[in-house]
């Protein structure tokens, strides 16, 4: 047992199972969801294990990136619902059913393609885009979710997440790099 305390018992920890099935869908699933955000947006480097098939656009790197980023990110759910419920704040629901499950992620994927299309037309700013994609992520949170953790890791990951790009788009990898560079929070 945890004795109370953030981050024990069963619930503050991810089991091993679950990790290697959340690495295996940031594998194969985070690569399509990846192509739905970076077509246009994103040069892939040439000789540095890119290639293309159609519209699908990506990197060697990015199946074993994202199977490291799911795993990471969902070992911090338990770890988080366990802090929160430490605290008195509401817990996360465990989803429903696999139709609740895939739920999430189309809406996610859906949000996902929005801001490829939004950077793509030039019709709004970069603080525009950000607000439309922010109050999409909020209602998807509201309609889906609506824990604390359920806002606050997403809202780390999205600040932390194109900070992480950083170091694969410099020297010595030089990965990939970004048509219009307008991130938060430097941009």
């Amino acid at each position: 047992g945890g004795g109370g305390k953030a981050g024990g018992g069963a619930v503050g920890r991810a089991q091993p199972r679950l990790l290697l099935l959340l690495a295996a869908a940031g594998a194969v699933i985070g690569p399509g969801i990846d192509s739905l955000h970076n077509q246009g947006l994103l040069q892939y480097a040439a000789g540095r294990g890119a290639f293309a098939a159609g519209p699908f656009a990506s990197s060697l790197a990015v199946p074993p990136l994202l199977a490291s980023f799911y795993a990471v990110a969902g070992s911090l759910v338990p770890f988080c619902d366990s802090l929160c419920a430490y605290y008195g704040l509401q817990r996360a629901p465990q989803p429903s059913s696999p139709s609740a499950s895939l739920l999430h992620l189309a809406c996610a994927a859906s949000i996902t393609a929005l801001s490829s299309t939004l950077y793509l037309s030039s019709a709004l700013t970069a603080t525009q885009i950000f607000a439309v994609l922010a109050a999409l992520g909020l209602a998807q949170w509201a309609c889906l979710d609506a824990t604390a953790v359920g806002f606050l890791l997403p809202l780390a990951v999205s600040v932390a997440g194109p900070l992480s790009e950083l170091p694969l788009m410099l020297p010595p990898l030089n990965l990939w790099s970004y048509v219009r560079p307008d991130w938060y929070p430097f941009g």
